[in-house]
């Protein structure tokens, strides 16, 4: 992670209210054990909610449900690296509580994701959404700087 996100950010990445926000943070584990308002989320987190995110909006899972596998997909958006994330749909079971990516030009893979599969994320479109945010209102020089501090494998969050 190059730089943390405060919530206001994440809200306004997923255009969401604090309200909402608020909400999730109760109801998905890896959030609920930060408090205050002043919690830092790494991209990767930024990531891995923009996906929950989209499991909401497009297939009507509610938190509820997702949180049951939301440790799973903060850790593939955490500790993958972005350029394997960028090639890859997001393949998730909510009754078997696991989610992998997979690569969407493998026709066997596809096959099996949707034979054991409940939902799948583009995962890899939201990665570049997301990259489209962070360098639009990124600078440069800042990116440098705090390259030489962190962790490679994800990409900063917007200011």
């Amino acid at each position: 992670m190059l730089m943390p996100c405060h919530q206001d950010e994440i809200c306004e990445e997923l255009q969401i209210s604090r309200q909402t926000w608020r909400k999730w943070r109760s109801e998905l584990p890896r959030l609920a054990s930060r408090k205050g308002g002043k919690s830092r989320f790494t991209s990767g987190e930024l990531l891995a909610l923009k996906a929950l995110h989209y499991l909401k909006r497009q297939h009507g899972v509610p938190f509820r449900k997702s949180a049951q596998v939301s440790d799973e997909i903060f850790d593939l958006c955490r500790y993958t690296h972005w350029d394997e994330i960028t090639a890859s749909v997001l393949a998730i079971n909510t009754k078997s509580k696991t989610a992998e990516l997979i690569d969407p030009s493998n026709e066997e893979e596809v096959f099996k994701a949707f034979s054991v599969t409940i939902y799948l994320v583009p995962i890899g479109e939201l990665l570049v959404e997301l990259k489209d945010n962070i360098h639009r209102d990124y600078e440069p020089a800042s990116l440098q700087k705090a390259t030489r501090h962190e962790d490679h494998r994800a990409e900063p969050c917007y200011r």
